[in-house]
């Protein structure tokens, strides 16, 4: 079953996520940035339309960033929003805007990838370089470069069977173990990647 937004009081609180649930669940709100409100994707019959569902879209006049980009749901039942213009926070009522990057940073807020783990943590990906993780417990940490080629940015993030995050950047593939970002080389069974060649299999 797909998990929506609870509320309490008027005010939307984040049901939980199984890992592994949340891209399915997203393929359904791409279009208009849409939630179901009473029918869940996985019960609904297979010849079941947009239309068979109930739906609620938000704009700008409703305070929804413009230019969504990517989207991400973390475990904790959070939507996230990538766009040109930052980090956004959706809790099915109100759109939060959250700023990863230290205070007085000059770097740009652009997002360009998304990709929320199975421990809870989301990796945000800069258009312009570098990335950011959100943890399950609110602390943030910035790689910039941080291990990964300095200016180009992450094209996507992954992560393994361990846990353990990887990222596909212009200049081949990297991991992510013991807090630093390492390109994968022959260790790893495969040869060093350099290029734009690579992709998740």
């Amino acid at each position: 079953m797909g998990v929506r937004p609870r509320y309490a009081g008027g005010q939307a609180t984040p049901g939980p996520v199984r890992c592994g649930e949340s891209s399915g669940r997203l393929r359904g709100l791409v279009l208009a940035l849409a939630l179901t409100s009473s029918v869940a994707w996985a019960q609904a019959p297979r010849n079941a339309t947009l239309r068979d569902f109930h739906h609620t879209s938000w704009t700008q006049k409703d305070g929804a960033p413009a230019g969504v980009r990517v989207m991400a749901q973390t475990r904790d039942g959070w939507l996230w929003l990538g766009t040109a213009s930052g980090l956004y926070r959706f809790d099915g009522v109100h759109f939060e805007r959250h700023d990863l990057l230290p205070a007085g940073s000059i770097a740009s807020r652009s997002v360009g990838v998304l990709r929320a783990m199975c421990n809870g943590d989301l990796w945000v990906g800069n258009s312009f370089g570098g990335a950011s993780v959100l943890d399950a417990r609110g602390e943030v940490r910035h790689f910039s470069p941080g291990g990964l080629p300095e200016g180009k940015p992450v094209e996507s993030f992954d992560e393994d069977g361990e846990g353990r995050p990887w990222a596909i950047t212009p200049q081949g593939v990297h991991v992510f173990e013991q807090g630093v970002w390492s390109s994968v080389d022959a260790r790893w069974g495969c040869p060093r990647t350099k290029g734009p060649t690579a992709s998740w299999t």
